[in-house]
């Protein structure tokens, strides 16, 4: 008797078994398809306004900024290197350079640090020069307290 008892149980056991794994691939399916038509009526009922968003941005035309000759002593150079960097920036609008304006002395000297906290061998590597765009776009942003940066250019970039 004990042999039948077991022998149910264990079919029992391979049902349950078979139907798990096949119950979770639906429920995913099933939660993948909700997301979906949720966000097709969302974007459905909001086209417009998000059309409008998009075309807004793209019509914007930047501006430049430049700035002029920062020089500086990399880390442990002991004052015997430096490099002379020129910036231009690619700013959002004319408000942005209002925005660089009142905070130059700031900006500057937020770049200065950031320039200087880099080594000699840093500084020359072509894949650390685009790491220290991206940082120096960024420091900027942050100081002037928007994001009016949109791009930033090495126009001069000499090291002596």
């Amino acid at each position: 008797m004990a042999n039948v008892d077991e022998s149910t149980d264990d079919v029992k056991i391979k049902k349950r078994s078979n139907f798990l794994p096949n119950g979770k691939y639906f429920l995913i399916v099933l939660v993948l398809v909700i997301q979906v038509l949720v966000a097709y009526t969302i974007v459905d009922k909001n086209y417009e306004k998000i059309y409008n968003v998009v075309q807004s941005q793209n019509e914007s035309v930047p501006v430049s900024f430049q700035m002029n000759d920062l020089i500086v002593n990399p880390a442990g150079s002991q004052g015997k290197r430096y490099l002379v960097v020129e910036i231009s920036l690619e700013l959002e609008s004319e408000a942005s350079i209002e925005l660089i304006d009142l905070n130059l002395q700031r900006v500057k000297h937020n770049v200065n640090e950031s320039l200087a906290a880099r080594t000699v061998e840093q500084l020359v590597q072509y894949r650390e020069r685009e790491v220290l765009r991206m940082e120096i776009r960024n420091v900027i942003n942050q100081t002037v307290g928007e994001n009016s940066v949109r791009n930033l250019y090495f126009t001069k970039y000499v090291m002596q």
